[in-house]
């Protein structure tokens, strides 16, 4: 057993995650501090089956930095030492920003971050080298995309995570190892708490195994950090979290006050056909070096000398206030694949840099009138709903360059 006698302080031991590293844990031989807030029976059944030479119950909250100077004394008083501190005791209250009083914030923050630093600071002066600290971070913290009402939750998550960073380094002269693990969705009563079964159903399908985590997969884990076994493994979040996939729902960006793209601020995308952008960016890195001599190719495929004389044109206008950008021409085949288009700012020689499979949006006056609500320095990507709606994301910031014709271009910069 690789945990045989080693001192384990457990807070939020009771239930949850919390318990199951307990049962883990003990069945390694090690001994086991369980701390608890209000669920005396779960705490004393442990104690009860694990046998009293090896385990101790003590209520605290661990939140209460005194609480937690009496948690530390009797695990010593019991077992002589803290061999490692497992700080999974946590609320997690389902609160946007506007939602949050000042008393959500401060209980929350107390107990999920105010804990577990000062039960180390309390812990360290018994703790002997190569002890082990391992902090309970969460998988939202690692999304594109969190629903709000996670915020606060995800914040203190957040501050655990940097917390296991900075302190892993100042506690590897004292031979200490600090690491976090970040479940997935857990089948737990905190995350069961206040969800309707068809949210639970949605989060499950956010994993190719279409389930949640059990509590004791997270202890296993635990288990392994816990051990020497981990000893080279420092200052880590552990993602365990079966492959699940982050919510692809992106918040779209509208500008005020432009009639040319109805769409209500802050609505997203439709579920049912989620706006992928990771191909996008793929083409511009591959095309941006030689976004010239795209644009050289495309003009030369119009076929007709007024298009040409046009597109110069609109580039020696470029400097005067008045002008009207002109789009650069793109071929009949990626005029009608896809609904896809690239915007330039006001004032560039290209309204519509063309990509492979992208098809210009509009006329010029319009694009003129997008790019007038947007701003003058960024690119922008764009598509069509299901639902026949406009969506525009920015991309980066516009660079400057000459091509080998003369004419005066703008180039992504990513």
């Amino acid at each position: 057993m690789s945990l045989q006698d080693k001192v384990i302080l457990i807070t939020g031991a009771s239930n949850g995650i919390g318990k199951a590293c307990a049962e883990r844990l003990y069945k390694e031989g090690a001994r086991i501090v369980i701390n608890y807030l209000s669920d005396a029976a779960s705490a004393n059944a442990m104690v009860e089956s694990f046998g009293p030479d090896r385990a101790i119950a003590v209520q605290a909250n661990a939140g209460n930095i005194d609480d937690l100077g009496r948690l530390v004394d009797a695990a010593v008083a019991k077992f002589g030492r803290v061999d490692t501190i497992v700080a999974s005791a946590g609320m997690m209250p389902m609160r946007d920003v506007e939602d949050t009083t000042e008393d959500d914030f401060a209980k929350c923050f107390d107990l999920n971050v105010k804990g577990p630093y000062f039960l180390v600071q309390k812990a360290l002066p018994h703790m002997p080298p190569g002890s082990r600290i391992i902090f309970i971070s969460t998988g939202i913290c690692h999304f594109s995309f969190a629903p709000a009402k996670y915020l606060l939750y995800a914040a203190t998550k957040g501050a655990i995570e940097q917390m296991t960073r900075v302190m892993a380094k100042g506690l590897a002269a004292k031979g200490i190892v600090v690491n976090a693990v970040a479940p997935g969705p857990t089948g737990t009563d905190l995350f069961y708490k206040g969800k309707p079964e068809a949210l639970v159903n949605s989060i499950k399908s956010w994993s190719p195994f279409n389930r949640l985590g059990e509590p004791e997969e997270i202890a296993n884990t635990i288990k392994f950090l816990a051990s020497g076994e981990s000893s080279w493994v420092v200052g880590q979040t552990v993602l365990v979290n079966g492959d699940e996939a982050k919510p692809s729902t992106y918040t779209t960006v509208t500008p005020p006050n432009n009639p040319r793209i109805k769409e209500k601020p802050g609505t997203t995308m439709p579920s049912q056909r989620p706006f992928f952008l990771s191909s996008f960016f793929n083409s511009f890195r591959q095309q941006a070096p030689s976004l010239t001599q795209q644009a050289s190719k495309h003009t030369t495929q119009a076929a007709s000398a007024s298009a040409v004389a046009s597109t110069t044109a609109a580039a020696a206008a470029a400097s005067s206030p008045a002008s009207t950008a002109r789009a650069i021409s793109t071929n009949a085949a990626a005029t009608s694949s896809t609904n896809v288009a690239i915007h330039t700012p006001r004032g560039s020689p290209g309204g519509a840099i063309p990509i492979p499979g992208a098809r210009r949006r509009g006329s010029d006056s319009s694009s003129e009138g997008f790019r007038d609500a947007l701003g003058a320095d960024k690119w922008y990507i764009g598509g069509r709903t299901a639902a026949g709606e406009e969506k525009f994301f920015k991309l980066g910031v516009i660079r400057r360059v000459r091509s080998n014709d003369g004419l005066s271009l703008d180039r992504l910069s990513l």
